[in-house]
């Protein structure tokens, strides 16, 4: 029972069901109007947060980097997956922000698995540099950028005995990938790593191929292919917030990747 009705303590969860209430309530009093267009923001509500599509689109586009995941990488380095020996890894921004009162200067978020990954990657494969990826500048040092204070933290903590650097600063991955591409033809890097979350690999990947920049991919930060979310269990009688999550970086992917085309990014 608990299970049944922890929904209703989510924002999204209460509000459906103030709908759900008010369009059964329109209908007996045969308020047609209001019965149907409530109706069918109630009904895609439930759709959408109830059944779990947003569940198999993020995992039919995570499976196809299952054989590139971070797992292969880290449990069989020497399988052929990643290039044999690696010039550089690169982990592209994003799972972490600026936090001045946290006690490393930064704040991990959700895709802080790419972060984790890169430092184990690193370890494993022993490259000639660790990359971090580009961010915004830092709001309390406005001649930094923030992706430095993961950078201090990391050569500080870590003892990789490699090269530690970033990106600058990027707005966007498209960014990244210019920059990249300037700093590896200065290094002479051939053999790069590219880390980032599963969903956003096939972006990130094509945007590199335009710059003429081999990757080996390394997915990491899976969702939903290869794991258990006991928020997420199948059928529920009311709409979970969860999957709305999930169906915003599912669509933040494929609106992302029909701009960059646009744009003649990749």
């Amino acid at each position: 029972m608990k299970s049944f009705l922890l929904p209703l303590i989510e924002p999204l969860g209460a509000i459906w069901t103030l709908m759900f209430i008010y369009t059964c309530w329109a209908a007996y009093k045969r308020q047609w109007k209001v019965t149907v267009s409530l109706g069918v923001f109630t009904a895609l509500f439930f759709v959408v947060g109830s059944t779990p599509i947003a569940e198999t689109l993020v995992r039919n586009e995570e499976a196809r980097w299952e054989s590139e995941s971070a797992a292969n990488y880290l449990l069989h380095p020497r399988s052929g997956v990643a290039p044999q020996p690696v010039d550089v890894v690169l982990v592209l921004g994003g799972g972490y922000y600026p936090a001045k009162f946290e006690a490393f200067g930064f704040t991990l978020t959700g895709a802080s698995a790419r972060i984790a990954t890169g430092i184990e990657l690193a370890r494993t494969l022993s490259p000639k540099s660790l990359v971090l990826g580009g961010s915004v500048p830092d709001p309390d040092r406005p001649e930094h950028v923030a992706a430095l204070t993961l950078q201090e933290w990391v050569q500080r903590s870590q003892g990789l005995g490699m090269t530690v650097t970033n990106l600058g600063i990027c707005a966007d991955t498209h960014d990244e990938a210019v920059r990249f591409s300037t700093m590896r033809a200065s290094c002479g890097w051939s053999n790069v790593v590219l880390v980032t979350s599963a969903l956003h690999m096939r972006r990130s990947r094509a945007l590199f191929d335009k710059q003429q920049i081999p990757v080996a991919p390394c997915a990491c930060d899976f969702q939903i292919h290869g794991g258990f979310r006991a928020d997420l269990t199948g059928f529920s009688v009311f709409p979970r917030q969860a999957r709305f999550g999930l169906l915003h970086m599912y669509l933040h992917e494929k609106i992302g990747w029909s701009l960059y085309k646009l744009r003649g990014w990749i």
